[in-house]
């Protein structure tokens, strides 16, 4: 009989021992927006006093809204303005230091340039076909401005020179003189050779 009494007492103290775990919570039950509501009711007395905004509150509430809108908007305008502008001041900085990078006024030039450098080269080989050396001569002058180091333009202007002195005589001293510089910056150019050829054949006057 006491070990039955013991296995009582026992069975007795473990189904309390449940009631008292369902009544505890582990986690707060959830504030959701109707356990607040009923919350605010059970304060209240059991009665909702919740009242509907009026247009005032409403204007206002409005206001705010469009207030923080524009905000946020000026800010992001803000923002980009500024990357914006860091962006430009190193792609400007990135092409200045860049040795290949060349701005629009000097592609401008140089296509000027070679322009009036072909014009003077075609012109000057017109009047070179047609024996006219001293205007053949001028214009081959007019491309080496443009470009001084220029071979063709070069070989041109003496070309006309040595055939000048040869046809008729004139400023052949010159010519043998520009052809003997251009020699010595060019000594390998056959085409240059055979035109200290053609004066060599030359009788002086």
């Amino acid at each position: 009989m006491g070990g039955g009494g013991s296995i009582q007492g026992f069975n007795n103290s473990l189904k309390e021992n449940r009631k008292l775990l369902k009544k505890t919570r582990f986690f707060p039950a959830e504030r959701s927006f109707l356990n607040r509501k009923r919350e605010y009711v059970k304060r209240a007395g059991g009665v909702e006093s919740l009242r509907n905004a009026s247009k005032e509150e409403l204007l206002a509430i409005r206001n705010s809204i469009v207030a923080k809108r524009k905000k946020d908007s000026l800010v992001t305008i803000v923002l980009f303005v500024i990357l914006a502008s860091v962006v430009a001041y190193f792609s400007v900085d990135y092409f200045k230091t860049n040795p290949n990078y060349v701005s629009e006024e000097e592609r401008l030039e140089i296509k000027n340039n070679n322009e009036k450098y072909n014009f003077y080269i075609s012109d000057g080989d017109s009047y070179l076909n047609k024996g006219q050396w001293h205007n053949a001569i001028f214009q081959y002058n007019k491309a080496l401005e443009i470009f001084p180091n220029n071979y063709d333009a070069l070989y041109r202007s003496v070309y006309a020179q040595v055939y000048r002195c040869r046809n008729t005589k004139e400023n052949c001293e010159s010519a043998k003189s520009n052809l003997e510089q251009l020699l010595n910056k060019f000594p390998e150019k056959q085409d240059l050779i055979e035109l200290e050829q053609v004066l060599v054949f030359v009788d002086p006057i």
